[in-house]
């Protein structure tokens, strides 16, 4: 199994590669693809290792009861990231979540926020609650399958930081889908509608994920 140990020896700094995607925003800052290469590797060791935290979910609010959050990811605390979904729109595919910025959101830096390029993972769980929805629709009661993020097109970040206190809407919305492979365009607004954050989000969800990963050799032999 892909421990917790080899996935920090992972992130920090071996093996994990820089990917030439160009520059982001209207600021023109050039994307590290290591950090969400860090984080994709964070979440296959918090899903194959059951090493999430123990968390008091009524609090948190996203228990798992109908169109709670734990019944639409597959992730578990921590690394639940965004706070519930506010709507849905069956019929256009798509639906609006949310996030409130707090001291103990996950990435939170004190004095700062939580980094722009977090925006990418607030769209992708937005994109992955819309599909566990789907599921929940024509497969009522099975868990929600976890997927991966292939990829980003037409990333724009318009903003340094997503601040202390406020609140952001994120929009995603199915554009493509064709088996096991989706686009999804998304956007995240702040608290009087202008556009923060956008991008296209290709990703692949396989039928069977554990037989996929051993296909990948992510996974480490039992001893």
């Amino acid at each position: 199994m892909l421990s917790v140990s080899r996935f920090q020896r992972y992130c920090g700094g071996h093996g994990v590669p820089a990917l030439p995607v160009g520059r982001l925003g209207n600021a023109g800052r050039p994307m590290m693809a290591r950090v969400a290469v860090a984080v994709l590797a964070a979440w296959a060791a918090m899903w194959y290792n059951d090493c999430a935290l123990e968390t008091n979910l009524q609090e948190t609010g996203i228990g798992d009861g109908e169109n709670g959050l734990l019944s639409l990811l597959p992730h578990r605390p921590p690394m639940v990231l965004i706070d519930g979904v506010e709507s849905f729109d069956d019929a256009g595919h798509s639906l609006v979540a949310f996030v409130k910025i707090r001291p103990d959101s996950p990435f939170f830096v004190l004095g700062s926020g939580v980094p722009s390029w977090v925006a990418i993972e607030y769209m992708a769980q937005a994109a992955a609650a819309l599909v566990g929805r789907y599921d929940q629709l024509t497969a009522p009661g099975a868990p929600p399958r976890p997927g991966f993020l292939l990829g980003t097109r037409k990333l724009s970040l318009d903003l340094e930081r997503f601040e202390e206190g406020a609140t952001y809407r994120i929009f995603a919305g199915e554009s493509f889908s064709d088996g096991d492979a989706a686009a999804f365009e998304c956007r995240i607004s702040d608290a009087s509608g202008n556009v923060v954050a956008s991008a296209i989000l290709n990703a692949f969800r396989p039928q069977n994920l554990a037989e996929f990963l051993e296909q990948q050799k992510f996974l480490e032999p039992n001893t």
